[in-house]
């Protein structure tokens, strides 16, 4: 949910800055994979919790449907820029 947040601005972007919000929505989906499992694992180092192997997975599809629904987005928007 978090890089969804990004997606609100999205629509007012001219067609000229959509490469550039393209590239970060990226480093804003590589970046919160790596803190969700960081987050996830961080507990082994210090305490006794177990991760779940489950969080991951499912953070990574939710990375997945989020970058799904960006490019339709995107395509909706180019398409209705021709």
């Amino acid at each position: 949910m978090i890089p969804m947040l990004f997606l609100s601005k999205y629509r007012v972007l001219d067609i000229d800055k959509v490469d550039n919000f393209d590239r970060r929505i990226k480093y804003i989906m590589l970046a919160t994979l790596i803190f969700l499992i960081f987050e996830e694992y961080r507990p082994t180092f210090g305490s006794s919790r177990v991760f779940d192997y489950w969080d991951i997975v499912f953070s990574a599809v939710g990375l997945i449907v989020f970058y799904i629904v960006y490019l339709k987005l995107k395509t909706d928007k180019q398409k209705s820029n021709l």
